[in-house]
């Protein structure tokens, strides 16, 4: 009796291990690869339209004039944008403004003239949010888009009060 007993043990234990050990194995998480690519917007259309990085070919130019620079923190971290224009050497309707971030190099394009522009992505959700911080930060400066106006305190503007012809 006690070796049918201890044929039963084994034999249980046996299934036991095998059933435990034929789980599904421990895998390592694959890092993705971060793939920049930029949105294209116009005015041809609501619908955006992508294009890879290596393919859009925007880079400063020479040419190009520095309009302004401006530094903003995200998570305690320093980051630096800059604007160029191309108005100062390019045709009439063909000129654009356009903003580099640290070294991500040129993350947004805009024309000068035309409702059109390229903005920079990622599949990276880490560089994503930067790019919002980076784009929020290019609309709340007005320097960085050229607008240098500052307003004078010391005047102060009178307004007329509105009248009626009788």
């Amino acid at each position: 009796m006690k070796l049918i007993e201890l044929k039963w043990f084994f034999g249980i234990l046996l299934i036991v291990s095998v059933l435990v050990s034929c789980g599904e194995p421990s895998k390592k998480p694959v890092k993705e690869k971060t793939v920049f690519y930029y949105l294209i917007y116009s005015e041809r259309g609501n619908n955006g339209d992508t294009i890879q990085l290596e393919d859009a070919h925007l880079t400063i130019d020479t040419l190009d004039a520095f309009v302004a620079e401006s530094h903003f923190f995200v998570k305690e971290e320093g980051h630096l944008i800059r604007s160029y224009t191309s108005d100062n050497h390019e045709g009439q309707d063909a000129g654009h403004l356009y903003f580099t971030l640290d070294n991500l190099g040129v993350i947004y394009s805009r024309s000068t003239t035309w409702y059109s522009s390229v903005r920079l992505h990622s599949n990276n959700d880490s560089i994503n949010d930067l790019l919002i911080q980076a784009f929020s930060h290019i609309i709340l400066i007005p320097k960085l888009n050229g607008c240098n106006w500052q307003r004078d305190s010391t005047k102060t503007i009178k307004f007329l009060e509105p009248t009626t012809e009788d």
